[in-house]
């Protein structure tokens, strides 16, 4: 019978003695969940309180539209149709939660409350090919409708959607914006939070679903939104308040992964019920990118100043390259076998092969505090917190920097480039899988991919079903 200290805490099957921390931290650690069962709800202070976990968040994020409560309780019991969206030819009326349709916007009849439906500029009709789909008078002049799944762009006129041409996601102290590279045109995906700054961390993209991944700094906690639909944020991953500090899609496996610098881990969720599971340990990790072809994942360590890499299944772990100073951004260029990074501290750029070997540094590169960085074609794009801006560089000298953008208000975090050439065809292994919760790409596994049991339960001798330790 094995004995706990004092400052220890015991698993109730297995025995295993867990440090006290890690009791009612919200992450499950004993394989039958004994570590969490029972736990006291948070107290909230001057907060709303989520009902199923005790989630504190600030009242203001209460009927926001924004689901930031697993179970949605920060929008229950809310004003039904407050959320007019123009472009979508709904019209709010300013004394009420009503919403008009276009019909009955301008048409002579007052049918707000107020009458502010109807007014002078009623009299001008919308200006011909000015808007790309649709458009209809309002009493402040001519506005220009959408149809469901795309959207404006900021000058208001052109219906975005779809991947026509290089974007960038960009995460920023407020918001999440999109650019696209030629700068033909630029779009609002969230807007943040109205009356605290969301602090949006890091940034990734589903290409099946077109579904955008961000975490988020205030309260913690990993949100996803449509890409184009005019449709609020769910939270759908809780981190006890713990910042989430990297996040990638493996859209073959429909797998998010995340590093979680506090945890001192990298982990990996389904996205279709949200399971999750531990795969590495590595302490301070941040940047971490997927090469779902060639099935590996890297990822930074940013305090100690290392590269490291692993199957997508967690196993093959290996440090890459050492005594680096703050390696903040990564990338990966799979059809050359190449991993790029970025340091902080030196603010210089390399690269290196996936075996570790051939590393060269681009001695002309000129960047200033980088936090995050991608790849596409023989192009690197990253966010700068110096000048605020995303610049990019040729992959081989780096030596002359484009902005992507104009400076911004905000320091920029994480950026995702969106392109159909970044998602090929692949073979996926895991199509047709017959695992019970979580299939992950393998680079040893003869069918391809692995099965693998969200923290608390363990996987049966049949290697595709998940059980409690109890039923091993």
């Amino acid at each position: 019978q094995v004995e706990c200290s004092e400052d220890q805490v015991k698993c109730g099957s297995s025995g295993k003695c867990l440090p006290l921390s890690w009791l009612c931290d919200g992450a499950i650690d004993c394989d039958d969940g004994t570590d969490e069962v029972n736990c006291p709800k948070m107290k909230c202070v001057d907060q709303f309180s989520c009902t199923d976990s005790g989630r504190c968040v600030p009242v203001s994020w209460q009927c926001d539209g924004d689901l930031d409560c697993l179970d949605g309780s920060d929008e229950s019991e809310c004003p039904q149709d407050s959320v007019c969206r123009l472009q979508r030819g709904e019209f709010k009326c300013q004394n009420s939660s009503t919403c008009l349709n276009v019909k009955q916007v301008c048409n002579g009849s007052p049918d707000c409350s107020n009458g502010d439906d109807e007014g002078p500029a009623c009299d001008n009709s919308c200006p011909e090919k000015e808007c790309s789909h649709g458009c209809f008078t309002t009493p402040k002049g001519y506005q220009c409708t959408c149809p469901v799944n795309l959207t404006l762009d900021h000058f208001n006129t052109t219906c975005l959607g779809g991947l026509p041409s290089a974007y960038v996601l960009v995460g920023t102290r407020a918001n999440l914006e999109a650019y696209s590279l030629d700068s033909a045109s630029e779009f609002t995906v969230y807007s943040g939070k109205a009356n605290t700054a969301s602090g949006i961390i890091a940034v990734a993209y589903d290409p099946v679903e077109a579904m955008v991944y961000w975490s988020m700094k205030e309260q913690g906690g990993v949100y996803r939104k449509d890409l184009h639909a005019a449709r609020h944020a769910e939270l759908i991953i809780e981190t006890d308040g713990k910042v989430v500090e990297g996040l990638a899609v493996d859209w073959l496996g429909r797998n998010l992964y995340m590093t979680d610098s506090q945890q001192g881990c990298v982990s990996v969720c389904s996205l279709r019920g949200i399971v999750c599971k531990t795969l590495v340990s590595s302490s301070s990790c941040r940047a971490i990118h997927l090469d779902l072809q060639n099935r590996k994942m890297f990822w930074t360590n940013w305090k100690i100043g290392v590269v490291e890499s692993a199957d997508l299944d967690g196993s093959s772990k290996s440090t890459l390259v050492s005594g680096l100073g703050w390696p903040n951004a990564l990338a990966a260029d799979p059809s050359q076998h190449k991993l790029y990074w970025m340091d902080a501290l030196t603010n210089t750029v390399e690269h290196m092969n996936y075996d570790g070997t051939n590393r060269t540094s681009l001695v002309g590169a000129k960047i200033d505090h980088p936090f995050s960085m991608d790849l596409l074609g023989d192009q690197l794009y990253w966010s700068d917190w110096s000048t605020k801006q995303v610049w990019m560089c040729n992959k081989e000298d780096c030596a002359t920097k484009t902005p992507v953008m104009m400076p911004l208000s905000n320091r920029p975090f994480g950026i995702k480039i969106l392109h159909t050439a970044l998602y090929m065809k692949i073979k996926n292994p895991c199509e047709s899988h017959r695992c019970s919760h979580l299939c992950l790409l393998s680079a040893s596994s003869l069918l391809g991919y692995t099965c693998a049991c969200p923290t608390h339960l363990m996987l049966s001798d049949d290697h595709v079903t998940c059980v409690s330790a109890s039923h091993t």
